[in-house]
């Protein structure tokens, strides 16, 4: 185009100079004819044609020479601006080809007009090879995947100009297995009509390495953590059935309805029970402990009445204090009002609280608590006259299995911690202070205290205990038979007649000749699969008998299964005997 504007520029100088030339040629001649002109150009019109040719061919020469001087500059620069233009193409594309993502130019209907080193590198070819290619037989061709499928991304094989995609691509060609991710975008350069599209492809073949490998890693670890639960539920129903046993048989023998005791005797049944009770709230420790670090452990909270809480708390514990002659000093400030928590969970923390002090407390001390509110929250500290903690094991007494002066006291070295922990799933805190020698403060901060409730709260009264139900026909159902000749002792000396079976088989014969019972007691062991054998049985049975699960299985979730699949009410063993009897008394009342 430059070049044709030049041609045309100087043929218009060459007309010009020739019309200068002859305007001036017959100005020559018209002053040399003055007088008689014509007659003098008869006489000498060749040396006039002559004068005008050497004239024209002068001017024309010099406008030629100008012209191509002037050509030549422009030649010049031209190839200047060329060699500008090809090192700023190779810098930019050098640019490009530097960049991770593999980058492809396409037009409308997804033919490629340029692709970086990257692009080829990611499809396993050689990036020229792209050029003129259609994206979408490519594509097909290396990952057997084709967004021109989707209608609102493509219109009859085109791309609409407003929608985009972005995507995953797997490219299973080359050595191994390649994830690319995929952005397709309009270019657009200064209006509305895109001049075509982008495609930025990028390698997250490492990423989705680790995302197998993260996703490899959680199953597994979900499949441990199932197999932790099963071994524990097992663990559990298995430790608390021969516990049963010892602490049911040590129960039923310190009533003393099998026969009189002398007092060496009952010293060793003391001995025995205490054993087994601390036994079982190593069982009961280590399965909380574990809820707690798994997530499972769940507060339940609701408002209840701190002082009344507070002060029933240490009953349950005042007999260990008594038997070792330790002093128990309450100090609670009136009327702190409702506390919005979880009321079981908390009594939990203030019996492993009272029952460490008693432990690391002399007999003739004291141990207490002191209570007392403070804008929302209660601050609860157990405290006692003990020997105190060595300052380098503070920082250890919350770490399970850690306890101080594990030589001398007996403990699984988990209270203190569970305490922690259940404090903490309250969004409250547990602080220590102690000197050695002059004994410890245990601190707990709880949230959620309501001055002035605006809901009433029944007042609490002990009902007149009901009259106890007896000569009533009990079908027992226990596989065990230390637990089952347990139970039915302990039911016929309160007047019960008793019928012990061993198996669901053995209940539905004898159901199917013998209906008239009052009350079944049954252990099936594991609720998965025990619906079936419950509506069986209820099947034969007189309506409205009710069927009471005596069973191993007492972690969180247990009781509503048993519930769930049709058992009336759920006790886990080991039991108490007066729990146990009181159960029956309620149910049968009922």
């Amino acid at each position: 185009m430059l070049a044709d504007v030049m041609r045309k520029a100087m043929a218009k100088k060459i007309y010009v100079s020739i019309t200068i030339a002859a305007v001036l040629a017959l100005a020559a001649g018209g002053l040399s004819l003055h007088g008689s002109a014509l007659a003098l150009f008869a006489d000498h019109w060749p040396a006039i044609l002559l004068s005008f040719a050497v004239l024209t061919i002068g001017l024309a020469a010099v406008t030629v020479i100008q012209a191509v001087q002037t050509l030549t500059g422009k030649a010049r620069s031209l190839k200047r601006t060329k060699a500008r233009l090809i090192g700023r193409g190779n810098r930019y594309r050098a640019l490009i080809d530097a960049i991770d993502d593999g980058i492809l130019i396409l037009d409308h209907e997804g033919f490629v007009l340029f692709s970086n080193h990257q692009a080829g590198s990611f499809l396993g070819c050689d990036h020229f090879d792209l050029i003129g290619e259609n994206i979408r037989t490519m594509f097909e061709k290396l990952t057997g995947f084709d967004f021109w499928d989707d209608e609102s991304l493509c219109d009859n094989g085109s791309l609409i100009a407003e929608q985009y995609f972005d995507g995953e691509i797997r490219v299973d060609g080359g050595p191994a297995t390649r994830w690319l991710s995929s952005r397709c975008r309009g270019i657009h350069l200064g209006d509305d009509t895109p001049e075509g599209h982008i495609l930025i492809l990028r390698d997250i073949t490492a990423i989705k390495q680790k995302e197998q490998e993260l996703q490899a890693a959680r199953d597994m670890a979900e499949a441990g953590n199932r197999a932790k639960s099963s071994f524990l539920a097992n663990m559990n129903h298995e430790l608390r059935t021969p516990l049963s046993s010892i602490l049911g048989f040590g129960q039923f023998l310190k009533m003393q309805k099998a026969g009189l005791l002398n007092e060496r005797q009952r010293e060793y049944l003391d001995h025995i029970i205490s054993s087994g009770e601390h036994l079982l709230e190593m069982v009961n420790d280590v399965l909380d402990l574990s809820k707690i670090d798994s997530g499972k452990m769940i507060v339940d909270r609701k408002p209840f009445d701190v002082n009344l809480m507070l002060s029933r708390s240490p009953s349950t514990i005042r007999v260990i204090a008594d038997r070792k002659n330790v002093e128990m000093v309450l100090k609670i400030e009136p009327a702190m009002g409702f506390l919005d928590a979880d009321e079981v969970r908390l009594k939990q923390v203030i019996f492993n609280l009272l029952s460490n002090a008693i432990k690391f407390t002399e007999p003739g001390k004291r141990v207490g608590i002191d209570a007392f509110a403070k804008g929302e929250t209660v601050i609860i500290s157990v405290w006692d006259e003990g020997c105190g903690i060595e300052e380098g094991d503070l920082n250890r007494i919350f770490i399970p299995f850690e306890q101080a002066q594990r030589h001398t006291h007996q403990g699984t070295g988990l209270g203190l911690p569970i305490a922690k922990k259940l404090v903490e799933l309250h969004g409250g805190t547990i602080a220590v202070s102690s000197q050695p020698g002059m004994g410890s403060r245990f601190t707990v901060i709880i949230p959620g205290r309501i001055p002035r409730p605006d809901f009433e709260v029944a007042a609490l009264s002990d009902r007149e205990e009901e009259p106890f139900v007896a000569n009533k026909r009990v079908l027992l159902v226990d596989d065990n038979e230390a637990l089952s000749e347990l139970v039915q002792s302990l039911l016929q000396s309160y007047g019960f007649t008793v019928t012990a079976l061993r198996s669901g088989n053995e209940v539905l014969e004898q159901l199917s000749t013998e209906p008239g019972f009052d009350l079944v007691i049954m252990d099936i062991g594991n609720p998965a699969g025990g619906d079936d054998i419950i509506r069986r049985i209820k099947e034969r049975i007189k309506p409205g008998v009710p069927v009471i699960a005596l069973t191993g299985y007492a972690m969180k979730g247990d009781r509503e299964r048993f519930l769930d699949i049709g058992f009336d009410d759920y006790m886990s063993k080991p039991f108490r005997i007066d729990a146990l009897m009181s159960k029956i008394r309620s149910t049968l009342l009922n």
